[in-house]
């Protein structure tokens, strides 16, 4: 399988290669030093929200209100792609929510799976009358699973919406050198340390100023080594799963 992919597909090769050396729990307890700094950030959503999005406590509360109207209601044993790799409720209403309140023109998110989080950034997107989705996605090895990524997404929203198909870091390389900047990115894949803490770079390099950087289940330094680097302010919003979302404001 491996030789296939380095004749067909050498850049998802490269991907399977360089993260399966970091599959090993050792390397991932290295990189856990900082979580206290997460709590230390934490807060309910619609705080994070207000604080994100320069916002209103009204305002917020009229998209909260405005997400359950359109609130994606998915048939769980649809295609082949698990459900239970679906984006949380709260991330789902966090996206939509942040590209209602910013009006974004470019976004970027890595992970796309069954498509909650594209479709709900879509949503607000049309919604905006404004803007473009990049998906970026590494599909399951499983028969079936490449043509059910984003199956959520319907028709009538795909004109605002880009689908790419390969490694997140290499394709986000690709894709920037295309756009020049960004102005929302959300990171929803390998949730790794290393790969964590590459895209959250590649992002910020190409980042306008007053870009959010939203990322799903932050549970090792990437996200707080990032924010150093570049100087974000951090939040963390409360989530339902055991690891939470972290948000960086460029």
């Amino acid at each position: 399988m491996l030789l296939w992919y380095v004749v067909s597909r050498p850049s998802w090769a490269r991907h399977i290669l360089w993260n399966a050396r970091f599959k090993l729990a050792i390397f991932n307890r290295r990189s856990v030093h900082r979580i206290a700094e997460y709590d230390q950030n934490a807060m309910p959503l619609g705080d994070v929200l207000q604080k994100a999005c320069a916002s209103s406590p009204d305002r917020v509360i009229e998209e909260l209100e405005r997400y359950e109207e359109g609130a994606l209601h998915s048939d769980s044993s649809r295609g082949v792609i698990p459900s239970k790799n679906d984006a949380s409720e709260e991330l789902a209403k966090a996206l939509y929510c942040m590209v209602r309140l910013t009006r974004p023109s470019i976004v970027v998110e890595t992970g796309v799976g069954r498509g909650v989080t594209s479709y709900n950034i879509l949503r607000a997107l049309a919604e905006n009358g404004n803007g473009h989705l990049y998906s970026i996605d590494l599909p399951l090895r499983r028969y079936g699973a490449r043509s059910d990524v984003g199956n959520l997404v319907p028709e009538w929203l795909r004109a605002r919406w880009t689908l790419i198909f390969g490694p997140g870091v290499d394709e986000m390389m690709r894709l920037f050198g295309t756009i020049g900047s960004i102005d929302m990115f959300i990171h929803d894949s390998d949730h790794r340390y290393l790969n964590q803490l590459r895209e959250y770079q590649l992002a910020l390099t190409v980042m306008n100023k007053g870009g959010i950087l939203v990322s799903d289940d932050i549970d090792t330094d990437a996200l707080a080594d990032a924010s150093d680097k570049f100087s974000c302010q951090l939040m963390v919003a409360r989530h339902s799963k055991s690891r939470d979302i972290g948000v960086l404001l460029r």
